[in-house]
């Protein structure tokens, strides 16, 4: 059995999960978050538990495939936290 590891987010320790990449096409929207996300060691698993969200629905927001208005407020949320500008 692998050994979990955790990263320490604020007061809290969360799982540090390692997924498989994935081989769907992106698109210029997406490769530019996941190069961010790269760039400042975030995983789209980290901001699906930090923002009480499922992975897939973070990676169809950041992808661009989800656009309403809770995916418009979850990008404002991550800029916002992360200072990002």
């Amino acid at each position: 059995m692998e050994q979990i590891t955790y990263i320490k987010a604020g007061d809290y320790f969360i799982p540090d999960w390692k997924l498989p990449e994935e081989t769907r096409p992106i698109g210029r929207w997406g490769r530019m978050h996941r190069d961010y996300l790269k760039e400042h060691n975030l995983t789209m698993a980290t901001l699906a538990v930090q923002y009480s969200m499922t992975r897939q629905d973070v990676t169809n927001i950041l992808n661009g495939k989800l656009k309403n208005p809770q995916a418009n407020q979850f990008i404002a949320r991550v800029i916002e936290d992360f200072k990002i500008r």
